[in-house]
């Protein structure tokens, strides 16, 4: 019941959001979140990423269905929230 309750309230999170920011630190992406970014993509959302991790699994970088997900990758957090802050043009 209780993980029924998180599902729906994340996806009702995800309906409601107009940008979603994953955060690909580490070296493969969390499940939740490689979930999130596909619900959020498949509905049209704006979606970008942050990593500051040199970590990644493949030699060719992150996965590519991940990074072809997003609009962009951000690797500071300043340029991140100046972009946010602008309205994310």
């Amino acid at each position: 019941m209780a993980s029924r309750m998180a599902f729906d309230s994340d996806v009702r999170a995800l309906r409601n959001c107009d940008l979603l920011v994953v955060v690909l630190n580490g070296r493969v992406i969390d499940e939740g979140t490689a979930f999130e970014l596909g619900v959020a993509w498949a509905l049209g959302k704006t979606c970008v990423a942050y990593k500051d991790d040199p970590r990644q699994l493949l030699a060719i970088g992150d996965n590519p269905v991940i990074t072809q997900s997003v609009k962009m990758t951000f690797r500071e957090i300043e340029p991140l929230k100046e972009w946010a802050a602008g309205g994310f043009a």
